[in-house]
């Protein structure tokens, strides 16, 4: 097979200090994410599919966040492609979702990483390139903190 992949993953400016994380079509884990740049701190929303993802993501933003910190980061909602990469960022930061999210990621999320394991299983096949594996991710970091 072909290999389908579109385009690399890239951190794109948006505006005055904030910036989007785009995940190509077609890949595993399409879910964007982004990064409001501010005086002293930043604020991430989202953390991607996989620990390895929010890795390359966080690595791309380290000079941007050089002298501004991530110290919030935002979980738009409990789907793991949005914040199983939550283990990845810094250790003192403060992971925030709606407290709806909260409860689906603190019960839901074996059975969910069960679910994509074998979908990734059958899918592997008919992809190009490696299919990336549910056990992987960082579900055991969901946010600790919610707002309403």
């Amino acid at each position: 097979m072909t290999e389908r992949r579109l385009a690399e993953p890239r951190l794109e400016r948006v505006g005055d200090d904030v910036h989007a994380w785009i995940q190509p079509a077609g890949d595993w884990g399409e879910a964007n994410a982004g990064l409001v740049v501010g005086d002293g701190a930043s604020l991430l929303v989202d953390t991607l599919w996989d620990e390895t993802l929010a890795q390359q993501m966080l690595d791309a933003m380290a000079p941007l966040v050089a002298d501004a910190p991530i110290r919030t980061v935002v979980n738009t909602h409990s789907d793991g492609d949005h914040w199983w990469g939550n283990a990845r960022v810094p250790a003192d930061a403060e992971i925030v979702t709606s407290n709806a999210a909260l409860q689906i990621m603190r019960a839901g999320h074996t059975s969910e990483m069960v679910r994509f394991k074998r979908l990734a299983r059958v899918l592997s096949p008919l992809l190009a390139g490696p299919a990336r594996s549910a056990a992987t991710c960082g579900a055991c970091s969901a946010p600790s903190t919610s707002t309403a």
